[in-house]
């Protein structure tokens, strides 16, 4: 075990989707990849924390961490498809963990983001926010890839300014953000601890992420419905449009002379 773990066992535990249980079938699972395979198919086993291994749809190397969709529990070989660690929150929304991205300097959280455009929702907390949770019109604008950004113990503009990089200097670091947010209004003591502020700040804006989420829902839903209705309108035009024996007629049965 790595030295780094020692202590684990005293940090709070964390009861989480994908720390799934031995008699658990569900449907996604984290693996270790063994160092055996399959030695008809070439295919590595992977320890999912089930009774017996786990054979993955393709050959790895060994003690690498997967994600894996298992195929059938009760089957004699148990076998499952090494999937994204992302598809389980993509496919119903069930949190999965989380990545991590070291940045050597503030400037890089901004510079190497991930995500194609950046991210559209820049917040740095402080307790010189101009705005807090508490204030009574406090609400988040729609966004897709939101940041927040947490500093030392003297706050993000020491971070700033220690960052060669950075072309402002720490006075002005709420120039960086679209949001300066004060999470612990009336804090009292001298410094929150990075940790803390971490929990203060995901609790007191979980409602306005979740609005956000819904709003984003929402709209999926009404754009699939603009487009079925574009989508069933061309269909109509094509069905009463021009063309050989595409136009309506009306013809009577009655034979008047």
């Amino acid at each position: 075990m790595s030295s780094d773990l020692n202590a684990a066992g005293v940090i709070n535990p964390i009861d989480a989707p994908h720390h799934v249980r031995a008699g658990e079938k569900s449907e996604y699972r984290e693996g270790i990849v063994l160092d055996t395979k399959n030695n008809e198919t070439g295919n590595s086993h992977v320890n999912c924390g089930v009774k017996k291994d786990v054979e993955v749809n393709m050959a790895l190397d060994a003690g690498v961490r997967v994600t894996v969709k298992i195929e059938d529990y009760e089957a004699k070989n148990i076998k499952g498809v090494v999937v994204s660690p992302t598809e389980p929150t993509r496919t119903d929304g069930t949190f999965w963990g989380y990545q991590v991205r070291v940045a050597s300097s503030i400037t890089k959280i901004f510079s190497e983001c991930p995500y194609e455009g950046g991210y559209d929702l820049k917040m740095g907390t402080s307790e010189r926010g101009s705005v807090t949770v508490d204030d009574k019109n406090f609400a988040l604008p729609k966004f897709s890839h939101g940041l927040i950004v947490f500093g030392g113990v003297s706050g993000i503009e020491e971070c700033v300014d220690a960052d060669d990089e950075c072309v402002i200097s720490g006075e002005d670091s709420h120039t960086l953000f679209d949001m300066w947010l004060n999470v612990c209004p009336l804090q009292a003591s001298r410094t929150i601890r990075t940790e803390e502020a971490v929990l203060l700040s995901l609790a007191g804006l979980r409602g306005h992420f979740r609005n956000n989420t819904e709003r984003i829902e929402k709209g999926k839903i009404e754009e699939r419905e603009r487009e079925k209705s574009k989508m069933v309108l061309e269909i109509c035009k094509g069905s009463l449009g021009g063309g050989e024996g595409g136009g309506i007629s009306s013809e009577s049965d009655d034979d008047s002379d």
